[in-house]
């Protein structure tokens, strides 16, 4: 479309002119190239007829709209897009197509980063930010699902949970930080383990504490396998994490509480770190049964290694 470049000079830019050379007519444009050739915004007061067609665009309102379709929208092809096509260009020309035909990726996969914050809600969704579930408890039993990379953020705070606390296969719980997110039990399971591990699972950059061991029960650890565990991809991981577990007797001389006596519900010894057995793992797991610990623990039983028939291992890193 040609357009008069010095159109602003003019006494009136915005006048209608007929131009003798094809008789079309311009407004904005002393050159008109169509038979109505118009330089600037069209405000249509109910609609446009195009071939005989009348309502395909209807009028603009003041909330946005610059054309709204109400019928059907042609391509290149004289063609409409079907059902989940999208319009695209090829060639120069509007086409439309179906999304795979034009290596465009449909797939998503929503939800893959969860969240629990302390102002969230278990009523939410849990899948965005601004709409956080309240409780770890409630986000671990209402993620399913989880693919590769799923991760479930837990907000800065302290978070009293119902011990223990299942982590689904191929999960990473995520805290804000050391000193930012701390995880601690209710006082009804305080001597209950904390996190109880899965096949591909993480649990990282958070504080666990409050924790008392139960001797008879074996329990009270921050880690442990989850019953019936298949190690078939990858093993268990624990990195920046801090277990940080007292005695219920502290004194001056035991800071931590670590010999009080074994004499619930008057005393409780600390709670333990973590606890890796070999013979919690099922024999069809594919990979060697162990557990990357990167932790600081102040706790009387940091990490406890059992063997069985199957070869068992944990890597501590020092932090």
């Amino acid at each position: 479309m040609t357009r008069a470049r010095a159109l602003g000079k003019l006494a009136n830019k915005n006048r209608l002119t007929a131009y003798n050379k094809n008789n079309f007519v311009g407004i904005g444009s002393t050159q008109p190239d169509a038979r109505l050739d118009v330089d600037g915004t069209v405000l249509v007061g109910t609609a446009i007829t195009i071939g005989g067609a009348s309502g395909i665009v209807s009028a603009t309102t003041d909330t946005g709209e610059i054309v709204r379709v109400d019928t059907a929208i042609y391509d290149s092809n004289n063609n409409v897009g079907a059902a989940n096509s999208i319009l695209t260009i090829s060639g120069g020309k509007l086409i439309w197509q179906n999304p795979q035909n034009a290596n465009i990726s449909t797939s998503f996969a929503p939800g893959s980063t969860y969240f629990v914050a302390e102002n969230g809600s278990d009523a939410n969704e849990g899948n965005r930010a601004e709409r956080p579930w309240r409780t770890i408890g409630h986000a671990l039993a209402n993620i399913s699902g989880i693919g590769e990379n799923d991760v479930l953020n837990i907000g800065a705070g302290v978070y009293e949970e119902t011990f223990p606390l299942t982590v689904p296969e191929g999960l990473t719980v995520k805290g804000a930080g050391l000193r930012a997110t701390k995880v601690m039990p209710t006082t009804a399971t305080q001597q209950k383990d904390g996190f109880l591990m899965n096949n591909r699972t993480v649990v990282e950059d958070l504080t666990i504490g409050g924790q008392y061991f139960d001797t008879a029960g074996n329990q009270g650890y921050a880690f442990k396998y989850a019953p019936g565990i298949a190690i078939t991809q990858r093993s268990p991981y624990v990195q920046r994490v801090t277990v940080l577990n007292f005695g219920s007797n502290i004194t001056a001389d035991d800071p931590y509480g670590y010999s009080s006596a074994d004499s619930p519900p008057s005393s409780y010894i600390a709670g333990g770190g973590a606890y890796i057995d070999g013979s919690e793992v099922t024999a069809s797991s594919s990979k060697r049964p162990a557990t990357l610990v990167s932790k600081r623990s102040n706790s009387s039983n940091a990490v406890e290694v059992r063997t069985s028939s199957l070869p068992t291992s944990v890597a501590p890193v020092p932090v």
